[in-house]
């Protein structure tokens, strides 16, 4: 079984909710590294990396994060795959 690193970008809805996003994706995605990226006008988003199985592939992936209350968008950044 391969895995995959996917490094997403998810912007919020409302940006002074950003902490919150933040639990919610830790409590249900368990991401290796999360923090937050500046965009501009003082507007964050999140920016998370993954690691997924290769036949899953970063689809299901973003499919999932869109579902979280207050998510606007989510980038794929990068997917890179694991030795």
């Amino acid at each position: 079984m391969v895995q995959v690193a996917v490094l997403v970008r998810i912007t919020p809805e409302d940006p002074d909710k950003v902490d919150e996003l933040i639990a919610s994706i830790k409590a249900g995605f368990k991401p290796i590294e999360i923090g937050t990226e500046d965009i501009g006008f003082g507007i964050k988003a999140v920016r998370a990396l993954f690691y997924v199985d290769e036949a899953e592939g970063s689809t299901v992936l973003e499919e999932r994060l869109q579902k979280i209350p207050n998510v606007s968008n989510v980038d794929v950044m990068n997917v890179d795959r694991l030795s």
